[in-house]
């Protein structure tokens, strides 16, 4: 119907998609933010501290050089504590895959907690393609060790070497896939957490 509609002009043929051909807009992916220092929002002019913002808008977030916290667990994301000079950033689904295109990511010191297995490191390393100087938090074979009770079958994964991983990562990675694994980061206790970045952010 479309194509009878529209002017020639307005379609592009050799598009994939309904939306490309037509010149619709598309849904676009949305990156959730929070401030964990209030003083984020004031000086940057935002009377807000959690923001769900469209990607190509966060990519002109003023945060550089600001400290980021990457989580994949909502639970985890609304509960990290206050810290000065960090935000954090809920890394669910694709929109780990999509913070590659955000460059003042680059200025960042950026953490990444995901899940003790194999996926949650495939993450990381794919993470550290783009930037290389992320900083895994609570993905050791010690937090392995004091939860192993909450452990259970992991997804299948074929095992190979990951990039970007350092040893003691790689071999806990190799560990874990060889033993389908998985370690939801949602099960580790709180005052454990609390310890671990207060660490590594205090």
């Amino acid at each position: 119907m479309l194509d009878i509609l529209l002017l020639t002009e307005a379609i592009v043929p050799e598009a994939k998609t309904f939306t490309q051909r037509y010149g619709l807009r598309d849904d676009e992916l949305l990156v959730r933010t929070r401030f964990l220092d209030d003083q984020l929002g004031k000086q940057y002019g935002l009377p807000l501290t959690d923001l769900c913002i469209p990607h190509s808008q966060c990519v002109q977030l003023p945060l550089q050089e600001e400290r980021c916290i990457i989580t994949e667990n909502k639970m985890n994301f609304l509960t990290l504590p206050a810290f000065a000079h960090t935000f954090a950033l809920f890394g669910e689904g694709s929109t780990v895959s999509s913070l590659g295109a955000i460059p003042w990511l680059a200025t960042c010191p950026i953490f990444y907690w995901g899940d003790l297995d194999a996926h949650g490191f495939q993450i990381l390393s794919r993470l550290r393609e783009t930037f290389p100087h992320v900083i895994s938090l609570m993905m050791d074979a010690n937090t392995l060790h004091t939860f192993a009770e909450f452990c259970v079958a992991g997804v299948p994964y074929a095992l190979h070497h990951l990039p970007h991983l350092t040893p003691e990562e790689q071999t806990l990675f190799q560990h874990l896939a060889r033993k389908n694994i998985r370690l939801e980061q949602g099960r580790i206790e709180h005052r454990y957490a609390l310890q671990c970045l207060r660490s590594h952010l205090q």
